[in-house]
């Protein structure tokens, strides 16, 4: 029903855009085939979650050694997203 309604499936998609659903929200663009650039709220969240996730491992590194990742390279990996 997705598929045949374009507009039911923006209206979803839109919906998703809060940090709980954002991942689904974005299996759903790429299950659709849709251009992810139309929706920067789902992008973002998830640019965010993995801003914070790379943080964690760089702050917790003491915790967990085995996970370590130097900020230069965390720095890298996001700045080649944009």
């Amino acid at each position: 029903m997705i598929k045949t309604r374009p507009d039911l499936a923006e209206y979803t998609i839109r919906n998703m855009a809060n940090n709980k659903q954002a991942k689904e929200g974005a299996e759903f663009i790429t299950k659709l085939g849709l251009n992810p650039d139309d929706y920067p709220e789902i992008m973002e969240r998830l640019m965010k979650r993995t801003m914070r996730y790379y943080l964690g491992l760089y702050l917790n590194q003491d915790k967990n050694p085995q996970e370590k990742m130097d900020l230069w390279k965390i720095v890298d990996l996001l700045a080649c997203d944009k």
